[in-house]
């Protein structure tokens, strides 16, 4: 029952255990359901999955590091409940900006919307996905985004660039997350 370093190594920190019990299960959407509370964006994640797990496996050296990103890519592939469920909570006070509308501020913006707070994001390009535009095909990625987002409330600024903090001094916000990303 000791923790496996593929989970320290994992940046999400993912239940490697849990999930592949419930993939040895066959359990594809509770796996999608673990896969995703640690990820935010199941679909994506599995796509650009850097594979961190496999250089800190016991078994890279006789055979082979388990290939977890298959796993993941399996999970997406046989899950058929993909869409978050819906909860009925009491908004929150605090107000959040969040600069950068790219994977970083995304997953923070679904994180905190989820949990109803008031989220503001603000980005300088006219669409949101930062660099996975770059990285994958825009129709998979907006889709897995679209569908964590269904129930979450949020503020979009595009073609807004925010230079300094002081920009939003007006604004009362509790928070700030810049993320804005490699030369942001």
């Amino acid at each position: 029952e000791e923790r496996p370093f593929c989970s320290d190594a994992c940046p999400f920190h993912l239940d490697v255990l849990d999930f592949q019990d419930k993939l040895k299960a066959k359990r594809y959407n509770a796996a999608y359901k673990i896969f995703r509370d640690a990820v935010a964006f199941p679909d994506i994640v599995a796509e650009l999955c850097s594979e961190y797990c496999a250089g800190v496996c016991p078994k890279k050296d006789s055979g082979g590091a388990i290939q977890i990103n298959l796993l993941e890519k399996t999970c997406v592939a046989k899950a058929k409940r993909k869409n978050p469920n819906e909860y009925n909570l009491p908004a929150k006070t605090g107000k959040v900006a969040i600069i950068g509308a790219g994977l970083s501020g995304l997953s923070c913006a679904l994180r905190l919307a989820s949990r109803k707070y008031e989220v503001v994001i603000y980005d300088k390009a006219d669409s949101i996905g930062g660099q996975l535009r770059n990285l994958m095909d825009e129709e998979l990625f907006m889709e897995d985004i679209n569908r964590q987002f269904k129930y979450e409330e949020y503020t979009l600024h595009l073609n807004t660039e925010i230079t300094e903090l002081s920009q939003l001094a007006d604004e009362n916000f509790t928070a700030i997350y810049v993320a804005t990303g490699h030369g942001g």
